[in-house]
């Protein structure tokens, strides 16, 4: 699936980018903790992957398509929201976070 693929391309970004310059985590929304289990084991996800069983992250943040990216700066400020499959690639979305860094 598209959320799939978004989350493949975060794992991607987090080994060419050092941790100390930007963290990445994705929320598996409507999942249970053993569905999202079995998807980090089956994809070899090592970034943090949270679950949201009953969708309230997701409505909190509005998040009505998947993939759906926010790219927040240190503080937690978002700077850049990203929707839809067109940035379910890694070099899609290196450029917004090399953006991201340098602000």
């Amino acid at each position: 699936s598209g959320c799939e693929r978004g989350v493949d391309a975060l794992q991607t970004l987090s080994q060419e980018f050092p941790a100390a310059s930007v963290q990445f985590a994705a929320v598996a929304i409507h999942a249970s903790h053993r569905a999202t289990a079995a998807l980090v084991r089956a994809h070899h996800w090592t970034i943090p992957v949270a679950y949201d069983i009953d969708g309230r992250v997701g409505e909190d943040y509005s998040i009505e398509v998947c993939p759906f990216f926010e790219l927040a700066a240190r503080g937690g400020t978002v700077v850049d929201r990203l929707i839809g499959t067109r940035w379910t690639r890694a070099a899609a979305l290196a450029p917004r976070v090399r953006a991201l860094i340098a602000r």
